[in-house]
């Protein structure tokens, strides 16, 4: 019988269009039905297919798809994956097949009957994961999306991290969910539905996603948790938020709709030193609070924006009250450097364009903290150094003389007195 299986045909096919080359490449969902019978659905990733069958009890793969099974023979059960398994050539407790395989009774025990799964696999060398919902021969078995990591042999992919689904009849969620120390970028664009269903995005997580691409979709953007790095784009219809203490939105791409950085979530333009545009308008704070993160390139200057220092673009309106310049020093300098023994002014860290008109800042910011990235310490500005103002446009550092410099002004000052009396 699961001969047989390896020869079934009349199987429908459906051949999905892919980006080109990316860390991640993610199908978008999908909700594609699994026929009962003998007929299936063949789905093609990176150059290989597989094709559930019987409700998605039987399964067909050609050489270039492996699923992970429990054991290395082609017609082993297929591993059903918690959301948070690495799939890599390095995960020692997957197996994986060669050659074209599959069986009528890969579930085994390792799948619900209507329940959503994970099934990982080797495609062409690349690592990915499918979200599936097997029936057992009956009505409603479904693939409902993949993703699979773009980096070739040696890559890996966490699964589940980016998941769309259905929320009503017109909007639809994709959901990015990295965790604790992952990281991956996003190559695939998102995009809205289209026949008027809307796709918007939830960044959770304690990781990092970057979105990498010219992003489409019109609903809003919300950063939750973790890090949202945007080096592509999004749409002006898609109006950011991020929302929680901690949370972060950063990148050297456009970031297109209204952008609002509630109080303690922070924005940090580039990655590293580097600019980061808003189409639309820029609040640094519904309410007080809100972070300001500003980069220092190893060795400190006044001028070269982008490059030297953090600089943002708003084409829109700049706007909010009592947030927190907070300035990071790399490179392990600190306010000891002699770069900080003379008076220093940035005028156009806020712009409206790349040669446009600077941006006013003294409203927004009410403080100054900086974090030293040689002890990983976030601290008070040695205030026998030197301090921080706003006024207007700019940034302003204010030195404070040293102890032995004052007194020889002050002598400086009473010679000059005695010989005026002289």
């Amino acid at each position: 019988m699961k001969a047989n299986l390896r020869n079934s045909a009349a199987f429908v096919t459906l051949a999905l269009i892919v980006p080109a080359a990316a860390d991640v490449t993610y199908s978008n969902l999908l909700d594609t039905a699994i026929p009962t019978g003998w007929t299936g659905v063949t789905v093609s990733v990176n150059g290989g297919s597989v094709n559930p069958f019987f409700g998605g009890v039987g399964v067909l793969n050609d050489s270039l798809f492996q699923p992970a099974r429990v054991g290395t023979d082609q017609l082993a059960t297929i591993l059903n994956l918690p959301v948070g398994t690495t799939i890599s050539s390095s995960n020692g407790t997957l197996s994986f097949s060669s050659g074209v395989g599959g069986s009528e009774d890969h579930l085994g025990t390792n799948f619900s009957a209507g329940t959503e799964g994970y099934i990982g696999f080797n495609s062409n060398g690349n690592y990915g994961w499918m979200r599936v919902a097997f029936t057992f021969d009956t009505a409603g078995a479904v693939i409902k999306d993949w993703a699979y990591d773009n980096g070739g042999s040696g890559g890996s992919i966490v699964v589940g991290r980016v998941l769309e689904n259905v929320v009503d009849g017109t909007h639809n969620l994709v959901t990015l969910s990295p965790g604790t120390g992952e990281t991956f970028t996003l190559g695939s664009t998102l995009a809205d539905k289209g026949g008027g269903v809307i796709n918007g995005v939830t960044k959770t997580g304690a990781g990092t996603t970057t979105l990498g691409a010219t992003n489409t979709y019109s609903g809003a953007t919300a950063v939750d948790a973790g890090t949202l790095v945007i080096n592509g784009s999004t749409s002006t219809s898609s109006a950011v938020t991020v929302s929680n203490a901690g949370s972060k939105l950063t990148g050297s791409g456009t970031v297109g709709g209204n952008t609002t950085i509630n109080p303690g979530a922070i924005l940090a333009p580039g990655s590293g030193v580097g600019k980061e545009s808003f189409s639309n308008n820029l609040t640094l704070g519904a309410a007080s609070g809100s972070i300001f993160e500003w980069d220092l390139a190893s060795t400190p200057a006044a001028t070269g924006r982008g490059t030297s220092y953090d600089a943002v673009n708003v084409a829109g309106t700049l706007a909010g009250s009592d947030a927190i310049f907070r300035v990071l020093l790399n490179g392990g300098q600190d306010f000891s450097e002699t770069f900080w023994d003379t008076a220093r002014t940035w005028t156009d860290i806020f712009k409206s364009a790349d040669g446009g008109s600077n941006l006013s800042i003294a409203a927004i910011f009410s403080g100054v903290e900086y974090y030293n990235s040689a002890n990983g310490a976030l601290t008070g500005i040695p205030t026998t150094q030197g301090y921080f103002s706003f006024s207007g446009t700019s940034m302003n550092w204010t030195a404070v003389p040293e102890p032995s410099t004052a007194l020889a002004g002050l002598l400086l000052g009473a010679g000059l007195l005695r010989r005026r009396r002289e």
